[in-house]
């Protein structure tokens, strides 16, 4: 699985990455913005994204991912440190999937992972038996 980190805090990508890593998911690229990501969309299975950042937001990048049909169903997890639920409201109405609040702990994480990998699982299993 190839994760794509995108927040212009590099603490916070190199922290995802280490969480990330040990959970075993080693095929990490990391990006400081939406735009430097939309060119990194290739071949990735899973984004997180921050909301906040400068240059294009992280509603912005959703809403571009969602709009491009070959990246379309790319799951999106947001990270922020917004807690506001019309906010992340507002996230998921664009298109992210899930969201973490920071701080989150490395199982929090982890689990979101997991959960998606379920439902994609499940979702081939139903398409194989139709």
């Amino acid at each position: 699985m190839r994760i794509l980190v995108v927040d212009d805090v590099a603490a916070m990508r190199k922290t995802v990455r280490k969480i990330l890593e040990s959970g075993g998911y080693t095929e990490v690229v990391e990006a400081i913005s939406g735009t430097e990501a939309i060119g990194k969309l290739k071949k990735v299975d899973l984004i997180f994204t921050d909301l906040k950042m400068p240059g294009m937001s992280g509603l912005s990048f959703i809403k571009a991912v969602r709009e491009r049909s070959a990246h379309r169903e790319i799951p999106i997890i947001v990270i922020t440190a917004i807690n506001s639920r019309d906010y992340l409201a507002r996230a998921l109405r664009y298109g992210a999937n899930d969201y973490l609040t920071k701080p989150f702990s490395v199982q929090q994480l982890l689990d979101k992972v997991d959960a998606l990998q379920e439902d994609t699982s499940e979702d081939k299993n139903m398409l194989e038996h139709s």
